[in-house]
């Protein structure tokens, strides 16, 4: 009988790991980030191993400086599942850091269909933060009509890491942007912390900023791209209520996923409920079509973290 173990991740890894398959409708982004998330100093990635062969994956990262758990990227192969194995690797995990202090919180993101499956056990254990509208758009960069719209273009501030820190440090600003007083970017809830910045704007991601005339920031986009089998996914992020510049928002991330591909795209844009409406009539000022796409509501979790048992 072959024995169960359990190790610590590698690179070496990679290969069999992308044999597990699609575990995100198409939208898996693992291949694009696993050998940065084994780089990276805050993350923890291990194996369930029934011989030499690789099972299941969970990568555990510690984020807002050092007092949150967090995980991404778990996956179990097909045939193992509904046996208690992610179960038994993601225990030990866990176990892995009852000695660190620092670690209060655990926080997780999950779709609509996840929530329905397992809303009891998500509610009884975690305080919803918050939670989004998703809209989707498929195409490809050719297809897309990327002209000026009617009247005055608004100016746009493409922001950097500072930039944000000094927006984030804004009471104003920050209040009426992020009520839950965190920032979800690419599915990850954070907090205003400079160590969180390298998740927060990724080197190939976007962020523009509207102003009112009042100085303050009345609409935020981010755009974070990565590799997944349906092409170039671009995790849209917006905060604020400036209807008014946010097809010129659009455009500018379109204009941006241009310089990253010529192929296929796949857009989902994170948005507060009330303002879906607005985001769906923008996709067809781009020649486009919203997309049926089964996840359409993103929702945001955070509990006490415990061991478990």
């Amino acid at each position: 009988m072959a024995t169960h173990s359990i190790r610590r991740a590698t690179h070496d890894d990679f290969d069999e790991l992308m044999q597990i398959g699609d575990v995100y409708q198409g939208m898996d982004y693992l291949g694009h980030r696993y050998h940065a998330y084994i780089d990276d100093p805050n993350n923890r990635s291990y194996v369930y191993m029934i011989g030499d062969e690789i099972i299941a994956l969970c990568m555990a990262f510690i984020i807002d400086d050092g007092q949150t758990f967090m995980i991404r990227g778990a996956r179990t192969k097909d045939g193992f599942r509904g046996q208690g194995i992610y179960g038994k690797l993601n225990k030990y995990v866990y176990a892995e850091y009852v000695d660190i202090a620092s670690v209060k919180y655990d926080v997780m993101t999950t779709n609509n269909l996840n929530f329905d499956v397992n809303k009891d056990r998500l509610l009884k254990n975690h305080t919803e933060l918050n939670r989004k509208s998703l809209v989707h758009g498929r195409f490809k960069m050719s297809d897309l009509h990327l002209h000026e719209l009617e009247g005055p273009y608004p100016i746009l501030q493409q922001m950097t890491s500072e930039d944000l820190l000094d927006l984030f440090a804004s009471e104003g600003s920050s209040k009426s942007l992020f009520p839950a007083n965190k920032i979800v970017i690419d599915w990850i809830p954070l907090r205003f912390l400079p160590s969180n910045m390298k998740y927060i704007l990724e080197p190939e991601a976007l962020c523009l900023r509207s102003k009112g005339s009042n100085g303050e920031t009345t609409l935020l986009t981010f755009g974070t791209p990565s590799n997944c089998e349906l092409g170039v996914r671009y995790s849209m992020d917006i905060f604020g209520d400036d209807v008014t510049d946010f097809p010129y928002h659009v455009i500018r991330h379109m204009r941006h996923v241009g310089t990253l591909t010529k192929g296929y795209v796949f857009l989902q844009m994170g948005i507060e409920e009330k303002f879906k409406e607005i985001a769906v009539n923008v996709l067809p000022l781009l020649n486009l079509t919203p997309f049926d796409f089964p996840w359409t509501t993103q929702i945001n979790f955070e509990s006490k973290f415990k061991v478990k048992k």
